[in-house]
């Protein structure tokens, strides 16, 4: 290895094949930087399954995401990039609950706060919502908000299990509901 300075830039010279072990040690680091940040998936990586069970149509495909305290992850429409996030486990709390009537008579309720504070911040979730319904899934109740930004969230009453999208059409909407709604929390045997 030869080792000269021209300018500001050292260049060094190397042979063919220490380049080659050079090279192979950036391209294997590169790839296991990329893997990490989530931008490139390592190619060894398999599919995984999508939780509780959940159905999906064809081209759609789920990725599992690292958690701290819960179970990450999203479900990609590969045509078009389409991205369900989800987030279940017990830490999870409900993602869907700041925007329902039910919470806001329970912000009502808090006593360290004063009325105008408390109105004032209701009034805000309650402007931020396009629509909102509460429907029953295998007997679990499922809190669906969409807000004016596109965003949609289903939450599991209970079941500490979150999903959430920007669906900016119908189609994309229909998607969602059609992927969500099918999802089944594991049962627990008593």
């Amino acid at each position: 290895m030869k080792r000269s300075l021209i300018g500001k830039f050292l260049v060094v010279s190397l042979s063919s094949e220490t380049f080659a072990v050079a090279l192979l040690i950036l391209l294997a680091s590169a790839t296991f930087s990329f893997s990490q940040t989530g931008s490139v998936k390592p190619l060894t990586q398999k599919p995984s399954r999508a939780p509780g069970n959940i159905q999906l149509p064809k081209g759609f495909v789920h990725e599992s995401r690292p958690g701290i305290d819960s179970g990450r992850g999203a479900i990609v429409k590969v045509v078009d990039g389409f991205t369900i996030n989800y987030d279940i486990g017990r830490m999870a709390g409900n993602y869907a609950d700041d925007y329902f009537p039910e919470h806001f008579e329970r912000m009502r309720k808090q006593t360290h706060l004063s009325t105008s504070s408390i109105e004032t911040r209701i009034q805000y979730l309650d402007n931020q919502v396009k629509w909102r319904e509460t429907r029953s899934v295998d007997g679990n109740d499922v809190m669906i908000v969409q807000l004016k930004d596109n965003k949609i969230i289903a939450a599991f009453s209970g079941l500490n299990a979150n999903f959430v999208a920007i669906a900016d059409s119908s189609e994309k909407v229909a998607d969602f509901l059609r992927i969500v709604l099918t999802y089944q929390p594991v049962k627990v045997l008593k």
